[in-house]
């Protein structure tokens, strides 16, 4: 997964980029709403809220830390000082976050290799260099739960022993 998004982000040329996992789903209107919010600001992350739906029983959650009710989303957009406050109590995952490529490209953030859940390490990295962040307590994304799905299988993914470190 790591080895494809990195080589996306090397060949794109939109002005902004969102991850969407083959399984998943987003609000027929999620990209023009998410780009009308962020051009006019020039906002480089962007964060949107999701739900989890059950692809056996077919029910549909929104679990209580992905709507965030810390953050006042009627503001535009937080500068530096303000993401300070609140940028590492939000939930993660790469797939809810709308980002401006020249800022991804600006400061190298890509996808660590050789890790599950290597959307840590990447929004955690962008989180250290975003200077205008915006988002939304709107459902934009739509996330599949399945039994084989990496999520699902955490025994497989608690090996953190080649975390890499960067500033």
């Amino acid at each position: 997964l790591s080895a494809s998004r990195n080589n996306a982000l090397k060949i794109v040329n939109g002005e902004y980029i969102l991850f969407l996992d083959s399984d998943d789903y987003l609000r027929l209107d999620a990209c023009s709403f998410l780009y009308n919010n962020c051009a006019k600001y020039n906002i480089e992350m962007y964060n949107f809220a999701g739900t989890n739906f059950d692809d056996v029983t077919g029910k549909v959650q929104q679990l209580p830390f992905q709507k965030i009710t810390y953050i006042d989303w009627s503001k535009k957009f937080y500068d530096r000082a303000e993401i300070e406050t609140f940028m590492f109590k939000i939930p993660i995952s790469a797939c809810r976050f709308f980002y401006k490529r020249e800022f991804l490209a600006k400061h190298n953030i890509v996808f660590p290799q050789g890790l599950n859940f290597e959307d840590n390490v990447f929004v955690r990295k962008a989180s250290l260099y975003v200077q205008r962040f915006g988002g939304t307590n709107e459902i934009l994304y739509n996330r599949r739960v399945h039994p084989g799905s990496i999520t699902q299988n955490i025994d497989k993914c608690h090996r953190f022993s080649n975390f890499p470190r960067f500033p």
